[in-house]
């Protein structure tokens, strides 16, 4: 750890001890800028091995994780941390890469707000919705794609506004598609049920699919189906409930809504 450190502050940062989390591809620590500006920052550290995907920028050799790419990409999103600073560490046998990034004050976890104040209001969820909506778009029309959107991988901060973290998954869009035939993420959340057979799936129709998910959480304090397997033998047949604005998301009008009892 003390070459990390090492290699953090010649960044221009300090990595603290006071771990923020643990996900499936690596460990966020607190940490604070060397300037003493006061604002405090997160630092993702994550083994080369365990990176999903690598990349180049535009007219550089060295890769980076696909994960930079992107939250440079998106660096005008506003609904999604930035990207402070990145580096590699060679620990002898083993190459860890650290991400240094936003870390908004006073913010939480939203799945942390949503499993404390869950169901909420039809009204505090449809501005959680709309605000979901705005998020995908803008990413979208960067030309990627945040690829596992979940309560998790939001923060909640000041004046309630989420912002997206952990783009690990992220992938690029080509002509508004995103076609694959495999893709991670976390399946409750992302996978529609067509996926489960399918050759091949556009994620793009895939998070139109999570923000329905996490939308249906929100309302019944719940999830839509309790296994993947359920959701393929009974889908959703949608009571509108909830009307959108017009082209709101895509051509999606309304979000169906009805429990799986």
């Amino acid at each position: 750890m003390a070459m990390v450190k090492a290699e953090v502050r010649r960044s221009g940062y300090e990595l603290l001890n006071d771990q923020l989390g643990r996900g499936g591809f690596g460990l966020v620590y607190n940490g604070r800028p060397l300037n003493n500006s006061g604002q405090e920052v997160a630092i993702k550290l994550t083994l080369c091995d365990d990176i999903y995907s690598w990349t180049n920028l535009p007219g550089q050799n060295d890769q980076i994780p696909v994960e930079a790419a992107a939250l440079i990409a998106l660096e005008s999103v506003t609904s999604v941390v930035d990207l402070l600073g990145f580096g590699e560490v060679s620990l002898g046998s083993d190459d860890v890469f650290f991400f240094v990034m936003e870390k908004p004050m006073g913010c939480i976890s939203f799945d942390t707000y949503l499993r404390q104040h869950k169901p909420i209001l039809p009204v505090v969820a449809f501005s959680f919705l709309k605000q979901l909506v705005s998020m995908v778009l803008a990413i979208h029309q960067c030309g990627w794609l945040h690829g596992d959107l979940k309560p998790s991988n939001l923060l909640m901060c000041a004046q309630d506004q989420l912002k997206a973290i952990d783009c690990g998954l992220a992938k690029k869009l080509v002509n508004g598609q995103c076609i694959v035939t495999s893709a991670g993420g976390t399946k409750v959340w992302n996978m529609a049920p067509e996926r489960r057979n399918a050759g091949s799936c556009d994620l793009v129709k895939s998070t139109v699919w999570s923000v329905g998910v996490m939308y249906y959480y929100m309302i019944f304090g719940r999830l839509p189906f309790s296994s993947l397997k359920k959701a393929q033998k009974k889908p959703l047949n949608g009571i509108a409930t909830y009307p959108l604005e017009p082209k709101l998301f895509y051509s999606v009008y309304w979000i169906p809504i009805r429990t799986d009892e």
